[in-house]
C-alpha cells in the first residue's frame, strides 16, 4: 500500500483537529503513528499489522480510537481493497473503534465505497467524514481535485491514450490488449498503460477470457470532456455557396480527397446537425489535413476572412479521430459520436446543450451508465 512519509506532506493533523474544532465536546485526544496490532484468524494471532496512526478522540466523555490508514493516492479500486480490510481490522477491535482514511483527495466515488464500509475519510481539499456513537461530522467541499496535477488529467487522455479510448467506446465486446493496439495504432506499453488507468478508476472490467471493457462510460466521459479543449484551427473564411450548391461543392471536395487522398470531416455543429439535428449551425465545421484544407478551400470558392466567417477547418488533435470516423449515406466522413460529444461540448452553453442531446439520440444507455 502506497504511504506518505511521516505526516503525509500537508498536515492532515491539523485537518482533523480544524474539523472538530468547535464541537462542543469533541476533541483529539492523541495521535500515535506506527501501532503494532495482531489480527486474530480462527482464534490464532496473525502477523503483526503495522497501522499507519490511531487517533484518539474524545466524545462527550467517551474515548474513540480511529484506526488511520494514509494513501498517497486514493483510486477506486485500490480504496476498495482497503476499505474491506481496514473494516474487519476496525470490527476486531471492539466497541469504542473506528476507521479513517486519509488521502490528498477522495473522489465522489471513493467516498461512496467508504460511507458504504463504514468508515470515515479526510482529504486536503476539506471533505470529512467523521462516525461514531454520538458524533456524525460530513463535509463535502470539493468534486474534482482541486491540487490535481495536470499530467495526470493528460496522460489518460493525451492524444495516443485518447485513440485507445475512442476504440473502447466503438463497441461492449471486449479487447484484448494486441487487438486493441492494432486498432488504435499505438504501442502495446500504451494500451496497458490505458488499461491500468480504466481498471483503477473503476471504469473497466477484464472479462474471463482477459478483453478489457468499459463499464461506467458516463464518468469516463464526463472526466474527458473536463479536460478537452478547443482545436486549433487552421483556416477561417467565407463562401457565398449555400444551400443545394454548398452541399454539392462539400461532396465534390471529399469525392477529391478520396481520389487524392486528402482527409476532412465534419465536425462539431456541422457533424451534430448531420446525425441528431438540435440547433442550426452558423456555417460549416470541419477537420481536415493540410490536403483536406486546400481541397475544400478551392471547392467551396472560400476566402479567408478575420470575421464573419462561414467556414472554419480545425487540426485533427490526434490520428484516432479518422479512425473513428463514420459514413454518411451520401459517402462523406464524419466525426464519431465521442469526437463530435467532446467539439460539441467544448463550444460553449449552446454546444453542450446540442452534446446531450447528441447522447440521448446516438446512445441513450450512455446517459444513464453512471456508478
Amino acid at each position: 500500500m502506497k504511504r506518505l512519509a511521516s505526516d503525509d506532506g500537508w498536515g492532515w493533523q491539523a485537518a482533523l483537529a480544524a474539523a472538530v474544532a468547535g464541537l462542543h465536546g469533541v476533541a483529539v485526544r492523541e495521535v500515535r503513528a506506527g501501532v503494532k496490532t495482531s489480527r486474530k484468524r480462527g482464534g490464532a494471532p496473525a502477523a503483526d499489522l503495522e497501522i499507519d496512526y490511531e487517533v484518539d478522540l474524545d466524545v462527550f466523555g467517551r474515548t474513540w480510537t480511529f484506526v488511520v490508514e494514509v494513501l498517497a493516492l486514493a483510486q477506486p479500486r485500490l480504496v476498495r481493497a482497503m476499505a474491506g480490510r481496514l473494516r474487519d481490522l476496525v470490527g476486531e477491535l471492539g466497541s469504542n473503534a473506528g476507521g479513517l482514511v486519509v488521502a490528498p483527495f477522495f473522489s465522489p466515488e471513493c467516498r461512496r465505497i467508504l460511507r458504504s464500509a463504514r468508515l470515515g475519510w479526510l482529504d486536503r481539499a476539506g471533505n470529512v467524514r467523521l462516525a461514531c456513537d454520538g458524533l456524525l461530522v460530513e463535509i463535502d467541499r470539493a468534486e474534482r481535485d482541486p491540487n490535481a496535477l495536470a499530467r495526470t488529467r493528460f496522460s489518460l487522455f493525451a492524444p495516443k491514450s485518447a485513440s485507445v479510448l475512442r476504440a473502447l467506446f466503438g463497441g461492449s465486446a471486449p479487447w484484448r490488449v494486441k487487438e486493441l493496439a492494432a486498432r488504435s495504432c499505438v504501442s502495446i506499453g500504451q494500451v496497458s498503460n490505458v488499461r491500468r488507468k480504466l481498471l483503477d478508476r473503476e471504469w473497466a472490467e477484464v472479462d474471463p477470457g482477459g478483453g478489457i471493457r468499459l463499464v461506467n462510460r458516463r464518468d469516463l466521459l464526463v472526466e474527458w470532456r473536463a479536460s478537452a479543449r478547443p482545436a486549433k484551427v487552421l483556416f477561417r473564411g467565407y463562401t457565398t455557396a449555400h444551400g443545394a450548391q454548398l452541399d454539392e461543392r462539400i461532396a465534390f471536395a471529399f469525392g477529391e480527397a478520396r481520389r487524392l487522398g486528402g482527409r476532412m470531416s465534419p465536425a462539431g455543429l456541422s457533424a451534430a446537425r448531420r446525425t441528431a439535428p438540435v440547433v442550426r449551425a452558423g456555417g460549416e465545421f470541419f477537420y481536415a489535413d493540410p490536403s483536406g484544407l486546400e481541397l475544400l478551400r478551392s471547392s467551396l470558392d472560400a476566402v479567408p476572412v478575420n470575421s464573419g466567417e462561414n467556414l472554419t477547418v480545425f487540426a485533427a488533435p490526434e490520428a484516432g479521430l479518422w479512425l473513428d470516423a463514420e459514413h454518411e449515406a451520401n459517402g462523406l466522413l464524419r466525426t464519431g459520436m465521442v469526437q463530435t460529444y467532446l467539439d460539441l461540448w467544448t463550444a460553449g452553453d449552446r454546444g453542450r446543450d446540442a452534446a446531450e442531446h447528441l447522447l440521448r439520440e446516438r446512445d441513450p444507455a450512455l446517459v444513464q451508465d453512471q456508478g
